[in-house]
Parts: C-alpha cells; sequence; structure tokens
C-alpha cells in the first residue's frame, strides 16, 4: 500500500472518530438536560400531595356551623398527622440542623393540636373519626428512601405546599366555623405555618435548591380573619 493512501485512510479513521466523539457528547448532553427538567418538574407522589391538599380544602366549602365544624376536626386531624409522618421521616434524618429543629416543632405542635381537636369533638357531640393511614401514608410516600440534600430539597417542597393546603382550609374558619376554639386554632396555623414557609423558602434558596417549579406559590394564601 502506498503512503499515501495509507495516509488517506489514517486522515478518514480520525474523522469519524472525532465525528463518533462530537455524536456520544451531544448525546450526553442530551442526557444531562432530560435528568434536569425530570428532577424539576413534580413527581407523581408531589403532584398527588398538591392534589390532596386541594381536595381537603374543597371538603370544607359551603359548610357552616356545625357541620363546617366536624367536618374541618377530621379533615385538619389528617391533614396534622400527615405533617408529623412527614416530620418523622426527617427529624432525626435531615443533612440540616434547621429542618431537623423545625421537624421537632411540627410534631409537638400538630400532635397537641390533634388532641385538642379529639377533645372538643367530644365537648360537642361530634363523631370523631381517626386519620386514614392510606391518607398520612400518601402524604409522605415522597420522602421515604431519600437522604442528604435529597432528603431535605423533598420535604421543603412538600412540606410549603401541605402547609399552604392548612392556611387554605384555615382562611374558611372566619366566616364559617361556630365555635371560637376552631376560628382560635385556624388563626394560630395561619401565622405559625406562613412563618414557616418562610423560613423554608429562605433556607431552600440559602442552600441552593430550585424550589421554584415544584409546587403551588404562595400567591392568593392571605389569611381573612
Amino acid at each position: 500500500m502506498s503512503k499515501s493512501k495509507k495516509l488517506t485512510i489514517l486522515i478518514g479513521v480520525i474523522i469519524l472518530l472525532a465525528l463518533a466523539g462530537a455524536g456520544t457528547a451531544a448525546l450526553k448532553k442530551d442526557d444531562k438536560k432530560a435528568e434536569q427538567t425530570n428532577n424539576s418538574a413534580p413527581s407523581n407522589d408531589q403532584n398527588s400531595l398538591n392534589s390532596s391538599m386541594m381536595s381537603m380544602s374543597d371538603g370544607l366549602k359551603g359548610k357552616t356551623g356545625d357541620e363546617y365544624d366536624k367536618a374541618f376536626i377530621t379533615l385538619m386531624s389528617e391533614h396534622h398527622a400527615g405533617a408529623i409522618a412527614m416530620a418523622q421521616l426527617v427529624d432525626t434524618e435531615a443533612k440540616h440542623t434547621e429542618l431537623r429543629t423545625l421537624a421537632g416543632q411540627i410534631i409537638e405542635a400538630q400532635t397537641r393540636e390533634i388532641a385538642d381537636m379529639k377533645s372538643w369533638a367530644q365537648m360537642w357531640g361530634y363523631e370523631y373519626k381517626e386519620p386514614s393511614q392510606s391518607g398520612i401514608d400518601a402524604m409522605a410516600a415522597s420522602l421515604k428512601g431519600k437522604t442528604g440534600d435529597d432528603l431535605d430539597k423533598q420535604f421543603i417542597i412538600d412540606m410549603v405546599a401541605h402547609h399552604m393546603g392548612a392556611i387554605d382550609m384555615a382562611n374558611q374558619s372566619a366566616q364559617n366555623a361556630k365555635h371560637d376554639e376552631i376560628k382560635k386554632l385556624s388563626e394560630d396555623i395561619f401565622n405559625a405555618q406562613t412563618l414557616e414557609i418562610g423560613n423554608m423558602q429562605d433556607w431552600a434558596k440559602m442552600w441552593g435548591y430550585d424550589i421554584s417549579s415544584s409546587g403551588p406559590s404562595m400567591q392568593g394564601h392571605q389569611m381573612s380573619m
């Protein structure tokens, strides 16, 4: 084989290798872009949580007086039980101390509020329905199996959405609740959880978590009391 032919073949091989490398790089870039898109999009568990929060809030609409208070106790008890289950997955496992502390506060406060609502139901002659375990498990589903930053980020995403659901429920009490205890509890829920939402959003920004496209915004969540 002549030297010129060998040179031609060598140049051809180099060109083919270069094209193959460029194609591989493009594929990796596309794969990375797809992965980033998938990570930023709400998961099925996240969509299920958001849907559940809307359903609970809708469950109070059109009710007043005893009918409202009874439904509020049932729905908020299950809502709180879900928050406790979520918090129990991070109160010792979260990467950041701030979230472990917040989780402990959620467990303590909402356990007490469930006990108060159960006591009121008995006092007012309402049948108290224990929170559904399947509903509780569904609220905490997207946190299970996660650790480190993945756990902390998902907890913030889920708990912000969860708190917004509680605020929507509490916001209906001023006009519709019969008992002052329900109205006062609703005001306490709004104040505490609005503050916690603000803290979580600040922490997410501080820790470099992008949560902007993962759940509902605070727009429209204003207390009417």
